[in-house]
């Protein structure tokens, strides 16, 4: 398997300072161009992706490095997913999934 290699010019930073040109925007755009995103935030909203209209699932990878900071809702769906991974993936963490389930409430 060949190794991807990353230059400086494959990367880019985009912010909401502009009024304008959002990140949302540029995200969904470029989904249609690239076959991966490598997304750093201080703050997370699953929202976010679902404002992309299923845009992201064009993707071949998505990566997101996300600061300790999320909302309820995001919370939520963060623990369910790990609790779907896990039962499925390794079916014996009963008692992993029982604490997961008392940190959603």
């Amino acid at each position: 398997m060949a190794k991807e290699t990353t230059s400086g010019s494959d990367l880019f930073i985009v912010d909401n300072s502009d009024n304008d040109w959002k990140v949302k925007n540029y995200l969904h755009e470029w989904a249609d161009i690239a076959h991966k995103f490598d997304i750093a935030t201080g703050y997370f909203e699953i929202g976010a992706l679902l404002a992309l209209d299923g845009q992201w699932k064009k993707l071949d990878k998505l990566r997101i490095l996300m600061g300790d900071e999320v909302s309820k809702r995001t919370r939520k769906a963060l623990l369910f997913a790990i609790f779907i991974f896990r039962s499925i993936i390794v079916p014996d963490t009963k008692l992993v999934n029982r604490r997961l389930i008392s940190v959603w409430d």
